[in-house]
């Protein structure tokens, strides 16, 4: 989608891709910035079973990479195809199985041959008998992406992070032996979002975690990643909250259970690019 700002006496011609299509090159074009997001992972499901002591909640899916790079337009060919990387999925819900089941890893933007931004790796399924999974792993481009937060049962699910690129989703509630059940973890935003309310996780009372924020216009793309869903133990389990612009999606919550289903995680975001050039 292009489009022309100001900026002071020169022209600035922005086109912005949220969906693959073609770039074509401004006549008398002399600076081309390229500013790649990759798509986010999924959110790992949860387990529900009964055998085990402890049952951790699906770890949160990894942020997309982020490459932001200058180049001369004359480097460039007079179109570019630009790929946009597909969010990833959570893995899906499951009754009566003491492992969960992982996401899938977001997919790659890239802006022909000159740059790329990796998409985030999926979290991983719960299980049960284990102390935690570990988070996602962000992409990588020029900044790496944020690794989604593993599912604990011994403490609280773990935060996803920035890391600097596009943040990691939040795990998933666990269960502990009695059962006593764990709230699932917030989501994080990343600095290419500006000032962002976190998405909250699911509570003990088995509710689902929130969806991540897409980011305000002037903040270009990315967001909040998706809240890990929260168990009530027994009964209910929550699925893990979709992500925002190239966030990773947050895990699901396990389940002491099974005859009940457990938490599906959340999808990550898709990704987003923006390409400016200056006169």
């Amino acid at each position: 989608m292009p489009y022309y700002v100001s900026s002071g006496s020169t022209p600035v011609d922005i086109q912005t891709f949220a969906a693959s299509g073609t770039w074509t090159k401004p006549a008398n074009a002399k600076l081309v910035r390229i500013l790649l997001f990759g798509a986010g992972g999924g959110g790992g499901g949860g387990c529900a079973a009964v055998s085990g002591t402890k049952r951790c909640g699906g770890s949160g899916g990894g942020g997309g990479g982020v490459e932001d790079r200058m180049l001369q337009a004359s480097d460039l060919t007079s179109t570019v195809s630009v790929t946009i990387g597909a969010h990833g999925t959570g893995g899906a819900a499951v009754t009566n199985a003491s492992a969960g089941n992982p996401g899938v890893a977001g997919g790659t933007t890239s802006f022909g041959p000159y740059a790329i931004a990796k998409g985030g790796s999926p979290g991983v399924g719960s299980t049960a008998g284990s102390n935690a999974t570990s988070g996602g792993a962000g992409g990588l481009a020029s900044t790496i992406g944020g690794t989604g937060g593993g599912g604990r049962t011994d403490t609280a699910a773990t935060v996803g992070t920035p890391g600097g690129g596009l943040p990691g989703g939040g795990a998933g509630g666990g269960v502990v032996a009695s059962p006593a059940a764990q709230a699932g973890s917030t989501g994080t935003y990343d600095g290419y979002s500006g000032t962002q309310t976190q998405a909250a996780g699911g509570t003990t009372a088995g509710t689902v975690g929130t969806a991540g924020d897409a980011a305000p216009a002037w903040a270009m793309a990315g967001g909040t990643s998706g809240g890990g869903g929260g168990t009530d133990g027994t009964a209910t389990a929550g699925n893990g909250g979709a992500g925002g612009l190239g966030c990773g999606g947050g895990g699901g919550a396990a389940l002491a259970s099974t005859s009940v289903a457990s938490g599906a995680g959340g999808n990550g975001g898709d990704g987003y690019a923006w390409i400016v050039t200056y006169f």
